[in-house]
């Protein structure tokens, strides 16, 4: 009787589950989110590269919540930096800008960018943000950070990519025209960013 029991679970599962409506798909996903990250988002500021990652992809939205974090210039920054060695990350940037735009000090952002050599880099990640996101919070940053555009001496934005012949190749094929007006090349196409931004940026 446990066995069939535990059959039963297992094919019934799935079938409740389907069963589920749209809307109470979503509560109890938030839920689940909620307890997994709502801590750990409104705590101390990220340390490690893992909590970095889950601080972006999860600080801000409505399952975790904004959490009580007061530097988070800072931690764009790092983020920023640190998407150079990781495509993930990159994905994530233009969702967590979009959530907590209305909560940065972009004249802050902008001056920290501007000295760690990233205005380009700020100015294609907001644009996209912007623009998934419809968006113009931050139409003024980025008209202070186009100067530092260099669409004419583009440069690799993931670091390693010159020394790896097809993926220097790929990044031709693959860079959107938002990057390359940034003068930023990288393997990775508009629609990754888009794809992203519609499964999560409204959980």
């Amino acid at each position: 009787m446990t066995a069939l029991g535990r059959r039963g679970g297992r094919a019934g599962g799935p079938a409740r589950a389907r069963a589920l409506s749209p809307q109470r798909r979503s509560e109890i996903a938030q839920r689940a989110a909620r307890a997994r990250w709502g801590r750990s988002t409104a705590a101390s500021p990220p340390s490690s590269h893992q909590q970095l990652l889950s601080f972006v992809a999860h600080h801000g939205s409505r399952a975790a919540g904004a959490g009580s974090t007061d530097d988070l210039e800072t931690i764009a920054i790092r983020a920023l930096a640190a998407s150079r060695r990781d495509s993930s990350l990159a994905r994530m940037l233009p969702v967590f800008l979009w959530r907590v735009g209305d909560r940065l000090d972009l004249d802050r952002l902008v001056r920290a960018a501007k000295r760690k050599g990233l205005a380009a880099a700020l100015g294609f990640f907001l644009e996209l943000a912007s623009i998934l996101g419809e968006s113009r919070v931050f139409d003024e940053a980025l008209t202070v950070l186009r100067p530092h555009a260099r669409a004419t001496r583009p440069s690799y934005f993931f670091e390693g990519t010159s020394g790896r012949p097809f993926e220097r190749a790929a990044s031709v094929v693959n860079t959107p025209a938002e990057a390359r007006r940034w003068g930023l090349l990288m393997n990775m196409p508009f629609d990754s960013f888009a794809s992203y931004f519609r499964k999560v940026a409204r959980l």
